[in-house]
């Protein structure tokens, strides 16, 4: 997850950082902060169907939630919330 913010504060590899961020799911799929990410990712790109279905699977998951070695700048679990709802309308 870090590696693919890294790339996306770069802004130039964009599909690297969707390769990371999946790959990060692969590696943990019952944690809700990659799911956050590639849902964020897919709404920056306007890809409304994918960020509400990552959203919606991440807010499944929010029970699963652990503390992270650094700070990956996870909001908190409300925010799988208001992705649903942002990509809806």
């Amino acid at each position: 997850i870090k590696a693919a913010q890294c790339l996306g504060k770069l802004g130039r590899r964009p599909f690297s950082e969707e390769s990371l961020l999946i790959n990060a799911i692969t590696y943990h799929p019952q944690r809700p902060e990659a799911y956050f990410f590639i849902s964020q990712y897919y709404e920056k790109q306007q890809k409304w169907f994918e960020a509400y279905n990552f959203a919606a699977i991440g807010k499944g998951h929010i029970n699963n939630k652990k503390e992270t070695i650094t700070n990956i700048e996870y909001p908190g679990d409300y925010v799988f919330t208001f992705l649903i709802i942002y990509c809806i309308f």
